[in-house]
Formats: C-alpha cells, sequence, structure tokens
C-alpha cells in the first residue's frame, strides 16, 4: 500500500478498531468571529472518549472570554504560528510544537498576540460538542454583535461556564 492510501474497514470490522487508517473526515469549518473551528476527528471515530479539532486565529485574535469546563480535560497543541495561552492565573506563551493542559475545572482561554496567523489542535474528552460550534456559528449575525444571553445558553448546555 501507497503512503496515504487509506485502509478501509471490511463489513465485519468496527471502524473505531485501532489501526484503521482513515482520511480526515473534517466538517466544515464553523466561522466563530475571526477565528475558525474545524472538526478533524469526530467523537465516534472514538467511541466518544476523543474529538480533536483545528483552531485558525489570525493576527492579534481572542479566542472565547476566560471559561471553564466542569467535566471536560483539554489539550492545545500549537502547530502554526505563537498562541498565548491563560490558564488559571499563569500566561504562556506557545510557539510550534508546543502543548498546554487544560484540567477540568480550570479557567482558560487563549489570543494570538503576534503577526502572524496561528493554527493549533485542540484535543477534548470526553467529547461531545461537536455541535455546539455549529450552533454558534448559525448564531452569529454576520451584520452585528452576538445576543449575549443566546451565547450563553448554548455555552452552558456543553460545559461551558464564564470562569
Amino acid at each position: 500500500m501507497a503512503t496515504g492510501d487509506v485502509t478501509q474497514p471490511s463489513g465485519d470490522q468496527d471502524p473505531r478498531q485501532a489501526g484503521i487508517l482513515r482520511r480526515g473526515e473534517a466538517g466544515r469549518p464553523y466561522r466563530l468571529g475571526s477565528m475558525i473551528q474545524t472538526l478533524l476527528v469526530p467523537s465516534d471515530a472514538m467511541s466518544g472518549h476523543v474529538e480533536v479539532w483545528e483552531t485558525w486565529l489570525p493576527p492579534g485574535a481572542s479566542g472565547p472570554s476566560a471559561h471553564v469546563h466542569d467535566a471536560l480535560d483539554k489539550v492545545f497543541y500549537v502547530t502554526e504560528g505563537r498562541i498565548e495561552f491563560i490558564v488559571g492565573d499563569h500566561v504562556e506563551i506557545g510557539d510550534v510544537g508546543c502543548w498546554v493542559t487544560i484540567p477540568r475545572g480550570t479557567a482558560h482561554t487563549f489570543a494570538n498576540s503576534d503577526t502572524v496567523p496561528a493554527r493549533f489542535l485542540m484535543i477534548e474528552t470526553p467529547s461531545g460538542r461537536e455541535t455546539m460550534f455549529k450552533e454558534m456559528a448559525d448564531a452569529l449575525p454576520s451584520d452585528a454583535p452576538p445576543d449575549p444571553h443566546v451565547m450563553d445558553a448554548i455555552l452552558r448546555k456543553y460545559d461551558t461556564r464564564p470562569a
């Protein structure tokens, strides 16, 4: 098999089984303000235990306000540019190859304070927030600020509360 070829599971194999190479099944990108979130590994690929997102931030852009997840752990892994991570009271700048863990119950946010775009992977466990980004993107008007009550209701539905 050539590098990059995809092994398709036979009819009797569970597609979540270890050793099955699958090409990215990314859904459409979701624009949230200037940030773009793209699903890379859906939760059903890992029996609901993990999902992986790619986040793109233009220069000078901020992520969400500081927030907390009570039942969700995250890992961020920088793949392009530099990201400023604020975790609890700590501020760290991560460049390509750096990663940061966000244990459940920890306030966090991020920003791209650099002059070039940045990209990072966001790995979440357990999974279950795949539809959150779609709901948020659908609720963001293109010509006005978002309704904070609508956004707050969506976030709380998916284990996200203000810090």
